[in-house]
This record gives C-alpha cells, sequence and structure tokens, in this order.
C-alpha cells in the first residue's frame, strides 16, 4: 500500500511542473457518509465527517478541465443494533480524486471521475450489551477503495467556490462477503489560486469566470 500511495503522490507533484496552465488551492468539506448495500445497512446510519485538502487545476479547453485532489478524508457510519448496541465507526482515508471539470454556463461547473482511497485507520466508538467499545485498527477492511466521485459547484468572487460532492465506492467496505460500499456526500468550500480571470475559452488559468 505504501508503494502504491508514494506513486499517486509522485504523479500529483510530477503533474504541477509538467502543466504551466495551472490553478491551485486548499478544499474544506463537510459531508455525511454512510455504509449501504450490505447485510446490515437497514441499522446503518449517516454520521457527520470531514474532508480537507488540496487541489489542481489544468485547462484543457475552453470548456474543458482536468482536477487531480489530494484530501485526508473521514467517512463511517453509525450502527444501531440490537439491545443497548449503538457503535459509531469513524473511517480515515487518504483520497486522490480525478476529476474531469465542465463549465456550465458562465460561473457554473460539473466533475466527475474516479478517485482512490486508502484506508488509515477505523475508530469504532460506542456501548455492545452494556459494554463500552473504543478500538482502533483497519483490520478486516479493505485498505484500498476505488470509488466514483462526482458533483458541482459555483466561482463567487475573488475566486471563492462552493461545491457539492458525492462518491460512492466501487470496492467493497470488508474484505470478507459482506457487500457494504461507502457512500457519502457534501458541501465544500475552496479558494483558487492562479485564475487570471480570463475564463471561457480564453486559455489563461482555470477556465471558471468570476462574477
Amino acid at each position: 500500500m505504501k508503494k502504491s500511495l508514494f506513486s499517486v503522490q509522485l504523479f500529483f507533484l510530477c503533474s504541477i511542473m509538467a502543466w504551466s496552465q495551472v490553478s491551485v488551492g486548499p478544499r474544506l468539506s463537510l459531508n455525511f457518509s454512510n455504509a449501504i448495500g450490505g447485510e446490515n445497512s437497514a441499522a446503518n446510519k449517516f454520521k457527520l465527517g470531514f474532508s480537507v485538502g488540496v487541489f489542481l487545476k489544468f485547462q484543457i479547453s475552453g470548456q474543458i478541465s482536468f482536477q487531480p485532489e489530494m484530501l485526508y478524508s473521514t467517512r463511517g457510519f453509525k450502527y444501531i443494533g440490537a439491545g443497548d448496541t449503538n457503535l459509531t465507526h469513524n473511517l480515515s482515508y487518504i483520497d486522490y480524486p480525478f476529476l474531469i471539470g465542465i463549465q456550465v454556463g458562465e460561473n457554473g461547473f460539473i466533475n466527475f471521475g474516479p478517485q482512490i482511497g486508502y484506508l488509515i485507520n477505523d475508530k469504532i466508538k460506542g456501548v455492545v450489551t452494556n459494554s463500552t467499545l473504543d478500538s482502533s485498527n483497519v483490520y478486516g477492511y479493505n485498505t484500498t477503495e476505488y470509488a466514483l466521485a462526482f458533483g458541482g459547484g459555483y466561482m463567487f468572487n475573488f475566486n471563492l467556490l462552493v461545491l457539492v460532492r458525492g462518491m460512492y465506492g466501487l470496492t467493497k467496505l470488508y474484505a470478507n462477503g459482506d457487500l457494504s460500499h461507502n457512500f457519502s456526500f457534501g458541501l465544500s468550500i475552496a479558494y483558487s489560486f492562479g485564475d487570471s480571470g480570463g475564463g471561457g475559452g480564453s486559455g489563461q488559468g482555470i477556465i471558471y469566470k468570476r462574477l
């Protein structure tokens, strides 16, 4: 897993040097996540999490962009079982979305593409049959997750972006036969450095125009 993580990071850094028409910025998101599709999915509930990281945006044409990102993300779910069982699974990932962006109108955009995530921790807290549980490990999970990411947003004045983002894990959450998959959606804010304000088909900076 460490070699794969290093390879993705190396690609991310080399992309900066290989493309001159690039903008970069931080992104912060609050999201709701759950584990869906498994045998116990009816007992699973959404939990609040977050992601924080950076994005790069490369203009391919007047309407199309390529946007890789590097994020620290928390996902997971709440499990409400029989009796007083109440557990919260807090999953921590290093995520690498690779997104295609399409401009919509003057300031809008949509994004979609694949995402690779590496599970680095699962912290479980809660109560099971009158006992308190507090553990941390990744045993039993698929530690590499392939997913689809999708969303869109709007660019306001001063290069401020507001985005909605969803993801669905194509890889099963657990290494055993359970069919649970990660699912999350949330709201993000981001700031873009390197936008020349040209927008559209100008070929300068990122593709979005400012108000």
